[in-house]
């Protein structure tokens, strides 16, 4: 008894939600740089009318703790913050997540998931979060292809599929960098050709497998002003299983090569946007940096492990086929010197990756929030309007109208 009557006030509720009021769009963040890959998205739905926008936390904390990118971003959090125990009994049609969380909505909305980096079939295929979500905010349509060949059927009754793009790096696709300043900020000639190093946590990545080695090798020819950065985790270790004592000497060592070097720069703590946007190459691992790369059409080095295996082959040739390889330290300088006196000779590869990762370049924000608005006053699978929710999943291409650029 108590559980038909339970069925009959959701059944009202989602009845009145779909029929009288705005559309009502949660988006949940795990940490900062997840929001910093909804941001785009909350800017241009936040000027859309006939849409209300709330932004939560994953489970309760203080919004003070939030390691935001920029004040824009913590500035644009605070403006549409629902404290989280309040957010989970709202009415919602949607709820937007970058990673599985554990934040549970009390009353019927989809469950959309949105991409925390450009990437997938590296270490996982995301096939398996498409089937834990209701719809999937993806990279491309070339994504989807993938995922339907993996698992037939997913996106043809329970699940949807659009292919918007990557947000976060709209402002990057569209040349909102100046490179010149960016070098002249950091005190280096913008008439020299600058490398940029990057390098993801894990093991087997730039860093890990080689520390220092490429930065110095690198910096001794003093032919090119030269670059490192990475993925934060590595600078302190104590997440991703990281000794804080070896996270140590290697910022330490780093540190050595940029004290020896005049063109050398050592930045654990610069968004990667503005470097890439001054480097003309990018020495890269499997960090899917070098997607947001690609939209430059710049030469790429890749670091081609042998001891790594993608977890999707196909990506694995995309990458192998976008750039310049080394698969040891010693091979690094004459990958570069390859790479930058033939800086078209994997032009072809490079439109690969940016169709393979980037739907919308410059404009993924205005098409994921054009798509959250089509799928409107919907807040269940297989209920009023999921029909259409279907229908406008199988479109070839998901776009946003124009829009003036968003506030804040």
């Amino acid at each position: 008894m108590r559980s038909r009557l339970l069925a009959a006030v959701r059944a009202a509720d989602d009845w009145l939600a779909g029929r009288v009021g705005p559309t009502r769009v949660l988006f949940v963040l795990s940490d900062g740089y997840g929001f910093s890959c909804q941001a785009e998205v909350v800017r241009h739905l936040a000027h859309r009318r006939g849409v209300v926008v709330g932004v939560t936390t994953d489970r309760p904390r203080p919004v003070a703790e939030i390691a935001f990118a920029d004040p824009a971003e913590a500035a644009l959090f605070r403006a549409h913050y629902v404290a989280p125990g309040r957010a989970a009994w709202r009415k919602w049609h949607m709820v937007v997540d970058t990673h599985r969380s554990p934040f549970y909505p009390r009353r019927h909305a989809l469950r959309l998931f949105m991409h925390h980096g450009p990437g997938f079939g590296i270490l996982g295929s995301k096939v398996a979060v498409a089937e834990d979500f209701d719809c999937f905010l993806g990279l491309s349509a070339i994504q989807r292809a993938i995922f339907e060949g993996l698992r037939p059927g997913l996106f043809d009754d329970r699940h949807a599929f659009f292919a918007v793009g990557f947000p976060k790096d709209d402002p990057f696709a569209r040349g909102g960098f100046d490179r010149t300043a960016i070098l002249a900020e950091l005190g280096l000639d913008p008439r020299r050709p600058t490398l940029l190093i990057t390098s993801h946590w894990q093991a087997g990545a730039t860093l890990r497998r080689f520390r220092d080695a490429p930065f110095a090798r690198l910096a001794e020819g003093g032919e090119w002003n030269v670059l490192q950065t990475g993925h934060p985790w590595l600078w302190r270790g104590g997440k991703g299983g990281l000794d804080p004592a070896w996270c140590s000497d290697l910022v330490a060592d780093l540190r050595a090569v940029e004290t020896r070097h005049p063109h050398a720069r050592f930045l654990p703590d610069h968004r990667v946007e503005p470097l890439l946007a001054a480097a003309d190459l990018l020495v890269a691992d499997h960090s899917s940096v070098i997607t947001t790369y690609s939209l430059l059409d710049r030469p790429i080095v890749w670091f081609d492990n042998p001891d790594f295996e993608f977890a999707l082959p196909e990506i694995g040739a995309i990458y192998r086929a976008a750039s310049h390889r080394f698969t040891a330290a010693e091979g690094l300088v004459a990958a570069c010197r390859a790479a930058l006196a033939a800086p078209a000779a994997r032009a072809d590869g490079r439109r690969l990756m940016r169709d393979t990762f980037h739907a919308n370049p410059g404009g993924a924000g205005a098409a994921a929030a054009a798509v959250i608005e089509e799928i409107g006053r919907c807040c269940r699978v297989g209920g009023p309007g999921w029909a259409r929710v279907l229908a406008l999943s199988g479109q070839a291409d998901h776009r946003g109208r124009p829009l003036s650029p968003p506030a804040g």
